[in-house]
């Protein structure tokens, strides 16, 4: 290698956060990333001199790689390109204080340290977001606790997304053969796989950089969820003799428009609660049970809407 190449190293062990790592790499030449003692060592990272320790991160040119000739074969090959690094006139950076430890920036150094690393991610990545709501909170338990067996299968959203597709047939089915409740019960469980995978999907695209596109597959999959649950309602609502399409369409299409409207007036819980189809699903599905769905859709549309423009108003929307 050559002066005018660059040469990253990562030290074995390490994990990252790229967001953290990147700012701190990408406006030098070249640099020695490295952190205070008092920790690190006992975190078993190399020391380097009275007050530091490596980072486990460097920014290096690629002349220095020439120099590992000298270096019998045995060597540590980092340890001795940090030496060199150094010998060199390498600058060096501190890590800041902040992000060292945690899920941001820590050795793994035993099977323990893999195992407490990723819960400790999968919290921090899974348990964030919108506003929290009953369904929201399940989708979330399911993430964590599943999301580490699904990340190493690779392109888990797929298989969620897929799963979900068969959920929302199934719930079709069974109000296409006379059981709403049923039905209203399956798509809500949907609905709940839904947010799951949008939490899987997310935690996918962060390790590449991928931008979150400007209609999420789970923001398209949640429209289908809408339009079975809607049919669900038409189908146990059934149409009366000489009544008008438009009218045996309205109060279900007006329930799932007030819904949609509430997540972009209504910031916090009223608005994650509304838009939480699991609990819609419940209690559609217990108005299914007594034979009073369009009752409940009729109650919902016009609660939610009175609630929209009370708490809109009080928002100063």
């Amino acid at each position: 290698m050559g002066e005018a190449d660059e040469l990253f190293v990562i030290t074995d062990g390490l994990f990252v956060d790229p967001d953290v790592a990147l700012p701190l790499l990408e406006d030098i030449r070249s640099c020695v990333l490295v952190q205070p003692v008092e920790g690190a060592r006992t975190a078993g990272y190399e020391r380097i001199d009275l007050n530091r320790c490596a980072a486990g991160l460097m920014r290096l040119p690629g002349g220095v790689v020439d120099r590992l000739r000298e270096v019998p074969e045995e060597s540590d090959t980092i340890s001795i390109l940090t030496r060199l690094a150094l010998q060199a006139g390498t600058p060096m950076r501190d890590v800041p204080a902040a992000v060292c430890g945690g899920a941001n920036w820590r050795l793994v150094t035993s099977e323990a340290d893999a195992i407490g690393l990723e819960e400790e991610w999968l919290h921090r990545h899974f348990t964030a977001g919108r506003g929290q709501s009953p369904g929201r909170l399940l989708a979330q338990y399911g993430a964590v606790a599943f999301g580490a067996t699904l990340l190493q299968v690779g392109r888990a959203s797929n298989v969620v997304s897929a799963a979900a597709l068969v959920l929302l047939a199934l719930a079709g089915l069974l109000g296409w053969f006379g059981l709403p409740g049923a039905g209203f019960f399956v798509a809500g469980l949907t609905w709940i796989l839904i947010e799951g995978g949008r939490k899987v999907r997310a935690a996918e695209r962060r390790p590449l950089g991928e931008a979150v596109p400007a209609i999420e597959r789970a923001d398209a999959m949640v429209w289908l969820v809408d339009v079975v649950l809607a049919g669900l309602v038409l189908l146990a609502a059934e149409r009366l003799p000489g009544q008008d399409i438009l009218h045996w369409l309205y109060v279900p299409a007006s329930l799932f428009l007030v819904i949609a409207l509430a997540p972009r007036i209504l910031e916090g819980w009223a608005g994650a609660l509304i838009s939480d189809r699991a609990v819609l699903a419940l209690l559609l599905a217990l108005g299914a049970t007594f034979g009073q769905v369009l009752g409940v859709v009729q109650v919902l549309a016009l609660s939610i809407l009175v609630a929209e423009l009370v708490l809109a108003k009080r928002a100063g929307v």
